[in-house]
């Protein structure tokens, strides 16, 4: 479903009536956009190629779902919607609203001509809006995204907040004790020798630590970030180490389970809107998969629409993933029973929501104790550094 991403054109060519006349239009390549102004009766003569045009991020897309469920309950026409939405927008997404815009009036569908614009991880909401174009539901499937998408960024700014405060502690504690060795320590090194008394043990220690630090510094720093972007380059280009990281990840205390958890609460927000609006649930993992970034992921999701193909039902094929909790597949194989499983994908979840919520505040709550120790520790480790020396000199005076 994904197209390729557009590219803004200047172009300069001649009307039907042999003048030369200029504009600016996004295409995909030259050969579109002389389609195009064939069809107008203008013959090409020029056009360079500008910078591609801007993918929506998540906000943006979470908003513009919201617009657009409101407006399409209006009955409103596609084409009005969008015509109505980029002139609202601001400056820097009316060129993107613009462009789908001008692909729906030239007769493409919603879910196509938004597809150039959206990041991979989003192409399961291509999918969906295809679905509720097919079926002649799209506003209210528009509406269940945009709600799906509400809660998901509440989630992700949870999650955001557990892991900046911790990092934000560490680094402000990192660049003070660095700016202490590199700037006061050595001011008080020649205060001490010029009372002639020796420096006792622990602060030669932290000297010598900053004499290290000063000389070998900027070496550790140019090693760290290489390691970093061969790191960095061997998890883009190779498949075995993402797939070995994505499960350490799984096992880490508390991570892990957050981690887990945010993959339930996937399933269950990107299948179970594509399962109420019939379509089947092997197609719709394999929508989720082909959104998925984590090799890990996928692979689960893999094996079970290849046990789905091969007539298992829904909850033996979640069974033997042996990945999903016990809550997931009694919910599941109730709601399969019961002929209610989109019922129980929305429950699913609610849970998970509520789960992520819970383990993201533990995240913190627990790291706050740690954060004030370590902070405590190099206050003291600082103190006892700079005045140790002066309650030696008191007493040899």
């Amino acid at each position: 479903m994904t197209a390729p991403q557009k590219k803004w054109f200047r172009w300069r060519g001649l009307s039907p009536g042999g003048e030369t006349i200029s504009g600016r239009r996004a295409a995909r390549d030259k050969g579109e956009l002389e389609q195009y102004l064939a069809a107008q009766g203008v013959i090409l003569v020029k056009a360079d190629g500008g910078r591609a045009a801007r993918r929506l991020g998540g906000r943006d897309v979470t908003v513009l779902l919201q617009q657009l469920a409101a407006l399409l309950r209006a009955s409103l026409p596609v084409t009005d919607v969008f015509d109505l939405l980029r002139w609202q927008a601001k400056p820097r997404l009316r060129r993107t609203l613009t462009l789908v815009w001008q692909d729906i009036e030239a007769g493409c569908g919603l879910a196509q001509s938004l597809a150039p614009h959206l990041h991979p991880r989003h192409r399961f909401i291509v999918h969906i809006l295809q679905t509720g174009e097919n079926s002649g539901r799209l506003a209210p499937l528009a509406a269940e995204l945009a709600a799906q998408r509400e809660r998901h960024e509440k989630i992700h700014k949870k999650l955001k907040r557990a892991i900046a405060y911790p990092a934000t502690v560490l680094t402000a504690s990192i660049a003070v004790v660095t700016v202490l060795l590199l700037t006061v320590i050595p001011q008080f090194e020649s205060f001490y020798a010029g009372f002639g008394g020796e420096l006792p043990n622990y602060t030669r220690l932290t000297l010598r630590l900053f004499s290290n630090l000063s000389e070998y510094g900027a070496r550790f720093v140019a090693l760290l970030g290489a390691l970093i972007a061969g790191l960095l380059l061997l998890h883009r280009n190779t498949h075995w180490f993402r797939r070995m990281l994505g499960r350490l990840a799984l096992k880490l205390p508390l991570a892990g389970g957050i981690r887990k958890a945010y993959w339930c609460r996937l399933f269950a927000t990107v299948v179970g809107p594509a399962y109420g609006a019939g379509v089947p649930l092997a197609t719709a993992i394999e929508w989720l998969s082909d959104s998925s970034p984590d090799v890990v992921f996928r692979e689960i999701l893999e094996g079970i629409s290849a046990r789905l193909e091969e007539g298992a039902g829904f909850s033996e094929a979640i069974r033997r993933a042996a990945f999903f909790d016990r809550f997931f597949e009694q919910v599941v194989r109730i709601g399969e029973n019961s002929g209610r499983l989109d019922e129980s994908f929305k429950q699913i979840a609610g849970y998970y929501d509520e789960q992520i919520a819970t383990r993201a505040d533990r995240v913190i709550q627990l790291t706050e104790p740690c954060l004030i120790l370590l902070i405590a520790g190099i206050v003291g480790w600082i103190v006892a550094t700079m005045y140790l020396p002066i309650f030696n000199l008191g007493f040899a005076l």
